[in-house]
């Protein structure tokens, strides 16, 4: 494959750590995939590299195209360690480093990551319980106003009572 100026630099550029941004269908997996190859043809084990993605599908993805790189490089040794390698999602690798030093955050081991629908229940419920108060202390002062001009009318009318016996 052609690669561009800026996909090589991303492919060979040793010595220190990397971030490929770009936008969709530009590549960005055939060139971290190229780039997981060189490392492990100059000798760093898969299972030594922390391979990084936004999408459960694209780790999966990343993981199949790697998987394919190493077959076809011949380098069957690397291709049994593929599952055990850190090819995940950021969120997902967050979470482990959290669970695996739980006790120095002061956070359960049993943390876990919310999902979007529950977040969604939880906002839903949150807004109503909100609307629920601030109706019911809308009535409550309504209610007060209202009390308080009864009062006021009813001070009136039996001052006049009095004045007029």
């Amino acid at each position: 494959m052609a690669w561009t100026k800026e996909q090589e630099t991303a492919i060979y550029k040793d010595g220190t750590n990397i971030i490929v941004s770009a936008g969709a269908g530009s590549g960005k997996t055939a060139v971290l995939t190229e780039r997981v190859l060189e490392k492990v043809k100059n000798g760093i084990s898969v299972d030594n590299l922390l391979i990084l993605t936004f999408t459960k599908m694209a780790a999966k993805e990343m993981r199949e195209r790697i998987g394919d790189k190493l077959k076809k490089a011949g380098l069957t040794s690397e291709l049994s360690k593929l599952d055990t390698a850190d090819i995940t999602t950021f969120d997902a690798y967050a979470l482990s480093l959290v669970k695996k030093y739980h006790y120095y955050l002061n956070v359960s081991k049993d943390i876990s990551i919310i999902d979007a629908s529950v977040i969604t229940l939880y906002k839903r419920k949150v807004l109503k319980d909100i609307y629920t108060v601030t109706t019911n202390l809308y009535y409550c002062l309504l209610i007060n106003s209202l009390l308080h001009s009864l009062q006021k009318i009813f001070e009136k009318k039996v001052s006049y009572v009095v004045q007029h016996i």
